[in-house]
């Protein structure tokens, strides 16, 4: 699918006219090394979502096997149909804390920013999520990010619009 540029050349990684049946897909990317975050982390993504709900995930070791228990448990942040921004606890919750009052216009890019900040001492992390440039939202999660290091990442959705649904991911950056 055409990426965020809109330029002959530019493409996003996207799920375009995909089924309404009820089930959560998922895209994963295992990294050639995974990533040490005991200083913490910086995401930055353009998201395009219109009639899903949209998923994006931070994988630990094993997370790629579909055998293993809690393979698909690691969403870190969900962007509802509504638009309305979600976060998750920790690793084995679903992305239902909502952060402040942000919500995103359906069919529009989006730049999200997710710096992943771990606190030793509390035995946790701290997401700094901002949206467009915009306000800074710094949320706990229990996950301790400091533990362990991050293997790759993923995007998903779940259609919800009867009609049509799509999602686009690009630019994505991770260090």
């Amino acid at each position: 699918v055409s990426g965020k540029s809109g330029e002959e050349g530019d493409y996003a990684l996207g799920f375009v006219g995909m089924p309404r049946d009820g089930i959560h897909n998922r895209v994963m990317s295992e990294f050639d090394t995974p990533i040490d975050c005991k200083d913490g982390l910086d995401i930055s993504f353009d998201v395009f979502t219109s009639g899903a709900d949209t998923y994006f995930y931070l994988a630990d070791e094993g997370d790629f096997s579909a055998v293993k228990d809690g393979y698909d448990e690691n969403a870190i942040l969900l962007i509802k149909s509504n638009g309305k921004l979600y976060y998750a606890n920790n690793r084995t919750d679903q992305p239902s804390v909502q952060v402040g009052t942000v919500t995103l216009e359906s069919g529009k890019w989006h730049n999200i920013n997710i710096k992943v900040e771990p606190d030793r001492e509390e035995d946790r992390s701290y997401f700094v999520i901002s949206i467009d440039g915009g306000e800074e939202y710094r949320v706990a999660t229990d996950r301790a990010f400091h533990k362990a290091s991050v293997y790759g990442i993923g995007v998903g959705y779940l259609r919800r619009d009867k009609t049509s649904a799509e999602v686009r991911i690009d630019n994505i950056d991770v260090a």
